[in-house]
């Protein structure tokens, strides 16, 4: 049976004429975390719409890693350096060899989350990492009330109908970063439509972070 690409239609709204698949709220605040001229690995690079960002407003050299492969096609033609990977297996890369090694909303997709971040740190000097915080104030009232798996925390989708595969809160990854002695420089805490930070999700992030995107140093 030909295994089907989850890429084309998973995660993103459907992109109106002209616009890019993968036109995420994120990118704006990645872009500000990254310093021009930087040598970026793009690990989940999707589309390669963050690669491409990176390229053109900063002149970094991006390189790509995307395991679907409609998806390093689309990427290709964007001008981001991909090969198409599953970073469960390492990433291919020696120690130090980039600046900064970006996982965009990702890491809870992957088998081996801790492994990856590990990997993330081997290869790059800072990383940037961001994800749904599972735990926010909606998600647990859905559990709570409705018990059944928050659809607020999956981006609107049904369980089955997802590629998140290990739930994680804010706190949950706070933990792990003092766990494998990565020192968090900076956080954007965004809100629960996952656009900007705002007051609530800056004071109680654990509650009212929609999507946290940390920057990182080992």
């Amino acid at each position: 049976m030909k295994r089907k690409s989850h890429y084309s239609n998973y995660g993103y709204k459907s992109p109106k004429e002209g616009e890019s698949a993968t036109n995420r709220p994120e990118y704006t605040h990645i872009l500000e975390m990254v310093k021009p001229g930087s040598r970026v690995l793009d690990a989940g690079c999707g589309d390669g719409s963050l690669g491409a960002l990176l390229m053109r407003e900063k002149g970094c050299r991006v390189f790509g890693l995307e395991i679907d492969k409609n998806g390093a096609s689309h990427a290709r033609k964007k001008g981001v350096d991909v090969r198409i990977w599953d970073v469960d297996e390492g990433l291919p890369f020696a120690n130090d060899s980039f600046d900064y090694a970006i996982m965009n909303v990702t890491l809870q997709m992957v088998y081996l989350p801790k492994f990856v971040l590990e990997e993330l740190k081997r290869v790059s000097r800072r990383q940037i990492v961001s994800f749904p915080n599972f735990a926010h104030l909606p998600a647990r009232l859905e559990m709570l009330f409705l018990g059944r798996m928050p659809k607020t925390a999956l981006f609107g989708h049904e369980w089955h109908s997802t590629r998140h595969i290990h739930h994680l809160s804010y706190n949950d990854f706070l933990g792990l970063a003092k766990q494998e002695g990565l020192k968090v420089l900076k956080v954007h805490k965004l809100n629960l439509h996952s656009r900007n930070t705002d007051a609530l999700s800056a004071a109680i992030p654990s509650l009212f972070c929609g999507t946290a995107i940390f920057l990182l140093e080992k």
